[in-house]
């Protein structure tokens, strides 16, 4: 542990040390490298509130089946109220209002499951529908996690009375937060 982080970890009664803060706005591309971060609802403003899904199946899409999604840039511009996906052989990049709801630009409600909880999203358009499908080679939608919505985590629940509320989520697989130690990581990253 470095200095600072052990100066760090010595003021907090906990131990703990964030050395890193990502929120990853569309599952399964890339994260966005964060200062610091707002708290929402569903865990870290903007984390996995956009998800790709097949438009054949409504199947949603992550890097375990299109392993190239991991290859998606992601800006969050708050300036211009923008989210911007870039990716390797795309002439252009993917705009999107950061605040659909805000912006009247919430599309056709969809209907998708996410492992074992239904979830309602809505269609970004067609434009951003394109992108993906010639990024991806594979028939593609992208859709925005409803705001008028709420799911609930259902499996792994903490012990009862240990949340005033109980968890909610996006598109991420379960929890609204991911942590990991760096002595996961390197062990994960060792195989």
């Amino acid at each position: 542990m470095a200095e600072a982080d052990t100066k760090a970890a010595a003021a907090n009664s906990s131990g703990w040390v964030v050395e890193a803060l990502y929120t990853y706005p569309v599952k399964s591309c890339q994260g966005v490298a964060l200062d610091e971060s707002l708290v929402g609802e569903t865990g870290l403003v903007y984390d996995r509130l956009w998800m790709v899904i097949n438009s054949k199946t409504g199947r949603f899409v992550t890097q375990r089946q299109v392993p190239q999604l991991a290859l998606v840039s992601v800006e969050i511009d708050q300036k211009h109220g923008t989210l911007e996906l870039s990716a390797p052989n795309m002439e252009t990049a993917l705009r999107l209002p950061l605040h659909p709801q805000k912006t009247k630009h919430l599309g056709e409600r969809i209907k998708v499951r996410v492992w074992y909880d239904d979830v309602i999203g809505r269609c970004c358009g067609d434009d951003a529908s394109a992108w993906f499908t010639q990024f991806t080679g594979k028939p593609a939608r992208l859709l925005y996690k409803d705001p008028d919505e709420h799911r609930l985590v259902s499996r792994y629940l903490p012990k009862k009375g240990s949340c005033e509320t109980p968890p909610k989520s996006g598109f991420a697989d379960v929890f609204p937060f991911h942590i990991t130690t760096r002595q996961s990581l390197q062990d994960v990253n060792s195989r």
